[in-house]
């Protein structure tokens, strides 16, 4: 059955909710946790410098050149889930049928129910946006398409919604192309390809091993209104931990990032999150809508 976010799904978080307690993809999410650092090199020819690479909660990097691809002999294994993550789905709790001011869950009941919620989604769709804040770099904005367990489509798109690029992953093999006019999709294999495009393990490590922080209620967890509608809000301060490590998303910087979500108040199913890493006086915004769960979809190579 398909479990699509209702339209409450495609409002930013408001300014109050963000640091007034304080993310992913989380992806998140979304997709959340990437570090204030390069992702693994761009695909590239030559000496050719890649293109720049901007902070990220777990978002990949289109590959954009061609190179030659690894001959694969046999199906990859199923990805490898991480104990804290193990530990979380284990211990998360059925999502409240009714919730209610004073009958809320925790903080870390909270979080385990949405690891769990975004380990089961077979397919997923998401809308994110990134930035440096203080920067004069304009947005960028990103669509995602997901298939579980290592599948996705990302289409970058610039501020006025005209398509930059696109990147197919599936395993540890990447597809990308410009969208310029004569572009042609290139390929390579790497096994860092394979870790972005699990886009959730990020945003679910950030929940599994951060710690809930107090609102403004001085709650962990509060129900608030949204458009009518009420749902889920808390935060989460995570920082570098050896699960982000292996999917090369460590970081030096000993400031805690943010990660802040807004979930339904009766299934755990995400309806957005957003990240904030912090580096110094730097600060890496990704915000990230969780439009649907589990539509039929298929993704498929661009090119053998």
């Amino acid at each position: 059955m398909t479990r699509s976010a209702s339209p409450r799904a495609v409002v930013w978080l408001r300014a109050s909710s963000i640091l007034g307690l304080a993310s992913a993809f989380a992806l998140a999410a979304c997709t959340a946790a990437g570090p204030p650092k390069p992702p693994p090199p761009a695909i590239q020819e030559g000496a050719g410098t890649p293109p720049p690479a901007v902070a990220t909660a777990g978002l990949p990097v289109v590959p954009t050149a061609g190179a030659s691809p690894v001959a694969r002999s046999a199906p990859l294994p199923p990805p490898t889930m991480p104990p804290a993550v193990v530990a979380a789905i284990a211990d998360a709790p059925a999502p409240p049928a009714d919730a209610a001011p004073d009958q809320l869950p925790t903080g870390r009941e909270l979080a385990n129910g949405m690891v769990a919620i975004l380990d089961r989604a077979k397919t997923a769709r998401l809308r994110a946006v990134r930035w440096k804040e203080g920067s004069d770099a304009p947005k960028e904005y990103s669509e995602v398409q997901y298939v579980a367990p290592d599948r996705l489509t990302l289409t970058i798109k610039d501020d006025k919604d005209q398509d930059v690029s696109y990147a197919v992953f599936i395993g540890d093999t990447a597809y990308g192309k410009q969208a310029a006019p004569g572009a042609s999709w290139q390929k390579q294999t790497r096994e860092a390809y394979r870790s972005q495009a699990q886009i959730f393990r990020p945003v679910q490590i950030a929940l599994a091993t951060g710690e809930p922080q107090p609102l403004d209620s001085g709650d962990e967890v509060e129900l608030i209104d949204d458009n009518g509608v009420s749902v889920l809000h808390a935060t989460f301060a995570y920082g570098s931990s050896p699960e982000l490590e292996q999917l090369d998303r460590s970081r030096t910087s000993q400031e805690k990032s943010l990660l802040d979500v807004v979930l339904d108040a009766a299934t755990w199913v995400p309806l957005r999150h957003r990240e904030e890493i912090r580096a110094g006086a730097d600060r890496f915004v990704t915000e990230v809508q969780y439009v649907a769960f589990d539509e039929p979809l298929t993704i498929e190579p661009p090119i053998p």
